[in-house]
């Protein structure tokens, strides 16, 4: 009988031991799947976050490019003002040039019938090549053609090169009485004088300008 109550006591020892060891191991996975379920919040949480900062950067940057767009145009605009202004005023000293040159070629005796800035000259037919205004600095040299009515005798006229407003050179070239008198000089052009031209014909003996030729030498 001892025996038995032995082997019925230590049977309920073991049934006890193993449903503590199940109940534990059951917490256990609880308490895993406890931690596995917050650790899922904090990352979905963080994604949350890390989109919403996304989408807050985003509408800041199209923000941003939104207020430099309306700066750009402001100073587009601006700038089309200024240029529509400055054509504007360049166009009434040219008809101011325009007229004064009239009323001075009437003085003098001579007038400018056409005036151009070209590439070359065609000796054989006196007659300019690819005449233009803007010319690359590689050509070397640019020619200034004139086609000159002189009413008077032979005269002399200047050709008179400047380059960004400052003198450079002066070419006197006799004319004879005509009415249709071609003439022309050239300028050889440096490496470093890129940018605005003009050469003014002058008058020598009554110092009159008769007419001036603008033009510009690009880098290309």
């Amino acid at each position: 009988r001892l025996a038995e109550e032995a082997r019925l006591v230590e049977e309920a020892r073991l049934a006890e031991e193993a449903r503590l060891a199940e109940e534990a191991r059951l917490a256990e996975e609880a308490r895993l799947a406890e931690e596995a379920r917050l650790a899922e919040e904090v990352r979905l949480a963080e994604e949350v976050r890390l989109a919403e900062e996304a989408r807050l950067a985003e509408e800041a940057r199209l923000a941003e490019e939104a207020r430099l767009a309306t700066i750009e145009a402001a100073r587009l605009a601006e700038e089309a003002a200024r240029l529509s202004e400055q054509a504007r005023l360049v166009e009434e000293a040219r008809l101011d040039e325009e007229a004064r040159l009239n009323e001075d070629s009437v003085v003098s005796g001579l007038s400018v019938n056409s005036i151009n800035i070209c590439e070359s000259i065609n000796v054989s037919l006196r007659k300019p090549v690819n005449a233009g205004k803007v010319f690359p600095m590689t050509l070397g040299r640019v020619y200034c053609y004139t086609a000159i009515q002189n009413t008077l005798s032979e005269r002399t006229i200047l050709y008179e090169w400047y380059f960004q407003g400052n003198y450079i050179d002066k070419i006197p070239v006799k004319v004879g009485r005509s009415n249709h008198w071609r003439s022309w000089t050239y300028k050889t052009i440096a490496k470093v004088q890129i940018g605005e031209w003009y050469v003014l014909i002058r008058d020598k003996e009554t110092n009159i300008v008769l007419e001036t030729a603008y033009f510009s030498i690009s880098n290309e």
